[in-house]
């Protein structure tokens, strides 16, 4: 999705009265796409790109610069964790709040996922207002960053 008019120059940047909150989500099971679609679209305010491979995460989140990210730990050709390390590894994307949506969560994951610069995660089956209030702590200007 390509934002030509859009005033951000970058995530987290907003013009004033701008509520806009462009979230990607880096996942490869169209089906947890379509669902988190649906629930941002009653979101007010978000928009939604994704990514089912780890790489074209990266060049989305490089090229579009969302005001965060909700990232799968399972990708054909990446983990969520290589994917993490690289945003954070980059000059462009080092900012952007990251939030592992997974149903592979053990006892041990959320330490090892802020290791990896995770601002939160979700576990699978998640609520509705799960993915929304991530949205509203992570990807509004005005939630501290």
């Amino acid at each position: 999705m390509n934002r030509p008019s859009d005033p951000r120059p970058g995530h987290g940047c907003q013009a004033p009265g701008d509520d806009r909150v462009l979230v990607l989500y880096i996942e490869d099971d169209s089906a947890n796409v379509k669902l988190v679609e649906h629930i941002l679209r009653r979101t007010p305010g978000a928009e939604l790109i994704s990514a089912s491979h780890g790489q074209r995460g990266l060049q989305l989140a490089r090229t579009e610069q969302p005001d965060m990210i909700l990232l799968d730990l399972h990708l054909p050709d990446m983990t969520g964790e290589e994917i993490a390390a690289s945003l954070q590894g980059d000059p462009e994307t080092r900012g952007i709040p990251i939030v592992v949506i997974t149903g592979a969560a053990d006892e041990a994951t959320p330490a090892r996922l802020r290791e990896h610069g995770i601002s939160d995660y979700l576990r699978k089956p998640f609520a509705i207002g799960d993915v929304s209030g991530a949205v509203e702590r992570f990807g509004r200007a005005d939630a501290g960053r």
